[in-house]
Order: structure tokens, then sequence, then C-alpha cells
């Protein structure tokens, strides 16, 4: 028969209340008796087990457990409001997917709800704070497989850590983007030099002295690979695609989807609203753009009107994705892979984007996407888009392909396969 486990349940056993305490009269003497009995059935299994006391109930919580992998991120993943949450959410169930036994150490520390109960409710052990849990990790350093660490910072902190205590244990450093390209393009717009060297200086360590790479593209691999001595692979964004949708949406509405932590999504929401929505309108009087997103600021909720609506952060984006008539991604700067644009393209929503949008998603202007960087050109791209349904239908049918062949689950999965082959065999050595 099958062994079901509630995670989420606390057992509490009340000694002595069904049958006192009394190990000489009652049913309760019967507990010495089948002792007895129950040794001498199990002589040849009891041997491999641990002895009894509470001493030894840890040892036995983890004794089955071969294959363990750690992901460290900066939080728990709230996958419904953030692009590279959703891709380590998705990275994380593929593992489990692959037998390995998924802990997660968020940088925060935080319990997130109802994230953190989701995590739990798949077999995801969520742990607490470092000085908490620390000791519990070295202690079990080996069934762990692998440390998953996202995101320079993050392994920054613990990498010294790591190295000490967890020596012989694989260090996977998560790119999730490349944060010193991202910084630099950002800079020519708006920031400080010396935030991109600080930047570029950790992410650099970061490649040299990590175990093996993950890159969310082609483009950003060969960049690691110019700093790592060691394997780069490929893991991009995970997505269900959906099938292919023979009726195109007749509405005039366009989705732009991206949390505003993220400055690259204000920045190019705003350049959208200030220099291009007005010649859509013109073309389109009823125009609509709908922006979704957490934490919209001040300076974009004064553009809200009839024909921009500011939605804020909504728990299911799959009625916009199925009823809008195009995608807009209108990023001025920015690295990785966009979330906005693999996310559309696996709903075969149309994308118009910039080639900063469109980097790293081998994305082919005028077959899969519209890809425009100027203002007019932009523009003109949507208007055509909300017109002609003939190209709706023919950049949905690619879109989707595009979004299988490269964003596709299966993908994924084989990508972290691989990964794991290259880590099996770099122990065998």
């Amino acid at each position: 028969g099958s062994v079901w486990i509630e995670p989420r349940a606390t057992v509490i056993h009340r000694e002595g209340v069904s049958h006192g305490t009394s190990l000489s009269s009652g049913i309760k003497r019967y507990q010495e008796v089948n002792r007895e009995k129950f040794v001498t059935k199990w002589s040849d299994v009891l041997p491999d087990h641990f002895p009894p006391g509470e001493q030894f109930v840890f040892w036995a919580r983890t004794r089955g457990s071969k294959k363990r992998i750690l992901v460290i991120d900066e939080e728990v993943p709230r996958f419904d409001s953030q692009s590279g949450a959703f891709r380590i959410y998705s990275i994380m169930q593929i593992l489990i997917d692959m037998e390995y036994e998924v802990m997660m150490l968020p940088r925060n520390a935080r319990r997130i709800d109802p994230y953190t109960t989701g995590l739990e409710a798949l077999g995801i052990e969520v742990l607490g704070s470092l000085d908490q849990c620390w000791s519990y990790i070295a202690a079990i350093k080996e069934q762990i497989a692998a440390v998953w660490v996202s995101r320079p910072q993050v392994l920054g902190q613990f990498q010294d850590l790591l190295r000490k205590d967890l020596q012989d244990v694989p260090i996977v450093f998560d790119m999730v983007d490349l944060h010193q390209l991202r910084e630099q393009r950002e800079n020519q717009i708006k920031i400080a030099e010396e935030t991109v060297s600080e930047s570029k200086a950790l992410e650099d360590k970061c490649l040299k002295e990590a175990d093996y790479v993950v890159a969310v593209s082609n483009n950003e691999a060969d960049f690691a690979r110019q700093y790592s001595p060691k394997p780069v692979v490929v893991v991009s964004n995970v997505h269900k695609v959906s099938e292919f949708r023979s009726g195109v949406p007749h509405s005039q509405t366009a989705l732009f989807v991206g949390s505003f932590k993220h400055s690259p999504n204000l920045d190019g929401i705003l350049w959208f609203l200030n220099d291009v929505i007005g010649q859509v309108i013109e073309a389109v009087p009823g125009f609509c753009l709908k922006i979704i997103g957490e934490n919209p600021p001040d300076a974009l909720i004064q553009y809200e009107s009839e024909n921009v609506k500011i939605l804020g952060w909504v728990p299911d984006l799959n009625p916009f994705l199925n009823s809008a008539r195009v995608s807009v991604s209108p990023l001025r700067f920015g690295a990785g892979v966009k979330g906005k644009i693999s996310q559309a393209l696996s709903f075969g929503l149309p994308v118009v984007t910039t080639s900063i949008g469109s980097e790293g998603m081998s994305l082919t202007d005028g077959v899969d996407s519209l890809i425009r960087d100027s203002a007019d050109g932009f523009a003109e791209a949507v208007i055509h888009l909300i017109s002609d349904d003939s190209l709706w239908n023919q950049l949905s049918r690619n879109g989707l392909n595009t979004a299988e062949r490269y964003f596709g689950v299966q993908v994924a999965r084989d990508q972290i396969k691989n990964l794991f082959q290259l880590i099996d065999k770099g122990r065998q050595r």
C-alpha cells in the first residue's frame, strides 16, 4: 500500500491518556510483551535502523535521503509577481519530478504565505534563519548533491560559508540575468558608474569561484565562459505552452506585465506612455493599454485614463493574456531573458518589443514577433497588429513554436538533466 504524509500536520502524543502508564496491569502491560515479539520478528531488519532515543530522531528522519538539492535565493519565490521567481519555482518543480528532495533557504529568512505553504505542499522543505538551520544543513552535507544559488549578491554572502562547511558539495551559480550588463545599460541613461563596477566585481568573482554556472541564454553563457573555467549550462525561462487558438481576439487592448521593483520596467513603460501611445490612440481611438505589475509608483499612476488602465498586481494573468490583442515590452535597457515576453509567446499572444527586449530569446522580427527601437516604429507595429488579422495569426502560431522550442518544460528538464550529469561526472573524478 501507499503511505500518505501531510507535511503541515502536527502529531501530538499524550502519554497515558488512553490506558494509563503502568506497564504491569491492564492493556498497557501488553506493550512490553509485544515489544519482545516485535524485536524477534524483525531481528534481521532492526540492525539497519537507529536505536531508540530522542537524540536519534534527526538522523532517522533523514536516513532515506540520498539526493538533496539546497536552493538559496533572496526570498521564497512569489511566482505570480516576478519572472525570476516563476523561473526558480518552475526549476524546483522539475527537480522534484527528477526525484530530488529540495530544500529552500531564503536569504531574508521570511516566511511569505501563501508561497511558503505552497512550496511545503509540493514537498519542499523551507528553512528558517541561517543561525537556526545551518547546523542542520552541515550535518546532512553527505546527502546534498548540489547547492543551487541564485543571484550574485546571494552567492556573495554564502560562498565562504559553503566552502567552509560544505567543502565537497558542488556550487551551482544561477546568474538569473547578467547584472553588470543590465546596470551598464541603465548607467547610460541614469545611474552612477561605481554601482556598475561593484556589480561587475561581485559577478565576476562568483563566475570564477562557482563549480558550475547557469545562464538564461546562449548570449549570457558566452559571456560567462570568458570568466568561468567551469562548465556553463543554459537553463532559460520555463512555461507550459498553450495550443494554437484559431480565433483572433477582436479587441484593441495591449498588455504590459512587469514588477515595478525592477527599474527597466518602469523606464520602459514611461517611454511608451510619453513617446508611443499618443500615435497609437490617434490611429486607434479605442486603444486601451492595461498595465499589470506590483508596486506601480505615483510617477506611473498619474497616467491613468480612459486609454490607460493601471491594475497593479492581479492573482491570475491568464484572462488578460487570453483576451489582449498584443503584448508590449518597450524595454530600453536590461539583460537576461524577459519573462513577460516568453510568457506572452507561450499563450500565443503576439509581442512588440525592442532589440533589448528580444535579446537572447531567439526571436525573429516579422516571423514570431515585431522588434522596433524607435517610438514611431513601435507605434506603427502596435497599430499593424491591432488591424491585421493575418499578421496576428502568423505571429501567434510562430510565437507558440518559439516558446515550445526554447522555453518549454521539456526543454528545461533536458537542460537541468544535462547539468546534473556533468555534476555526477565531476564527482566521479
